[in-house]
């Protein structure tokens, strides 16, 4: 679904009321199938998004059972998680959503109880806070269920160097191994500038690490897989409530779509199907010196709005040698040799 209990300052949706219906569900269902057996798919992942997709629980619910019944007698492997604000996430719902294969969950608090009631607040513009950390202090005491949380962090400036309130609030739930944090900026998606910087965002990783508190790998931010963005990726869509079907999910924009999933099942591309494919390569690339790990390709969006590739995070090579630092902090490696 489009919609959301939720109207974060920062938030780049439309809040349609729409929701993927029944018909609607059995139309992706019959997409799904065509497309495992058209490209001999072996492994399937489901990343429930929204809006706040937890708006629909009775859809995720029906979706996955159909979807684990179909495949189970076969190979085919099959992952879900997904993107919640965390405010619904009672224990019923996680009970539902465990029982699916849905166990890896993303959820943003953006600081302290003040600061993040500021930016992440209720339709109505009541408090989320106190709400989602009870929801994962009980999420935290299924000790025998199989999942991941990321907790995720959008720094605006006025946040850096202010959290020590905020880990103090999450450390005893990072005790917990399953629990890790994950820092980013505040983007505008429109002009897609931000305020906070990369390295900004290491000396913030820094600080939280020395409170004692687990953040998700650094190393991951030099991994190709993590900088060739999803949009370029032959076998990854993403379908909104009416069928649509978009290569981003951060783009509104009209070129977002690239073709629309018919009540059969079939799925319909349109002119815009090939604009998300391909590297993004603009002549600073030429001599990048990490060219070879996202290959003009970490971001889609930024090209065909500018004309411009855009650099992954940490290309220059002094920004590499401080998220090596960060990385040593984590432990990540045996020997750490500075050359």
């Amino acid at each position: 679904t489009k919609m959301c209990n939720f109207r974060c300052d920062y938030c780049y949706e439309d809040f349609a009321c729409e929701i993927i219906t029944k018909e609607k569900e059995k139309a992706l269902l019959s997409f799904v199938e065509k497309y495992v057996d058209d490209n001999d798919i072996e492994y399937i992942n489901i990343s429930w998004f929204g809006g706040e997709p937890l708006l629909n629980m009775n859809m995720i619910n029906s979706f996955m059972n159909s979807l684990r019944n179909k495949y189970s007698a076969t190979d085919i492997q099959i992952a879900s998680s997904i993107t919640t604000n965390g405010y619904l996430l009672s224990n019923k719902n996680i009970d539902i959503l465990l029982s699916n294969n849905v166990n890896l969950f993303q959820i943003t608090i953006d600081g302290d109880e003040k600061n993040h009631n500021r930016y992440r607040k209720l339709k109505n513009g009541g408090k989320t806070f106190s709400k989602i950390i009870s929801n994962l202090r009980e999420l935290s005491l299924k000790e025998n269920e199989n999942f991941n949380v990321i907790v995720r962090t959008n720094f605006t400036s006025d946040m850096l160097g202010r959290m020590d309130n905020y880990y103090s609030d999450l450390r005893d739930l990072l005790n917990d191994e399953r629990f890790s944090m994950l820092f980013h900026t505040v983007v505008d998606f429109e002009d897609m500038s931000h305020k906070v910087s990369d390295l900004d965002i290491l000396e913030e990783i820094k600080r939280a690490i020395n409170f004692g508190i687990r953040i998700a790998p650094v190393t991951e931010y030099l991994k190709p897989d993590a900088n060739i963005c999803y949009a370029r990726q032959e076998n990854r869509f993403v379908v909104d409530s009416n069928l649509n079907v978009s290569k981003c999910t951060v783009c509104n924009s009209s070129f977002s779509v690239i073709g629309k999933i018919e009540s059969d099942g079939t799925f319909i591309r349109n002119d815009n199907f090939n604009l998300w494919s391909g590297a993004r390569v603009s002549d600073k690339c030429l001599d990048c010196s990490s060219y070879n790990i996202c290959a003009g390709g970490f971001c889609p969006l930024y090209y065909l709005r500018k004309s411009d590739a855009r650099c992954m995070k940490f290309h220059e090579d002094y920004k590499k040698e401080e998220l090596l630092k960060v990385a040593d902090l984590q432990n990540a490696f045996d020997v750490y040799i500075h050359l």
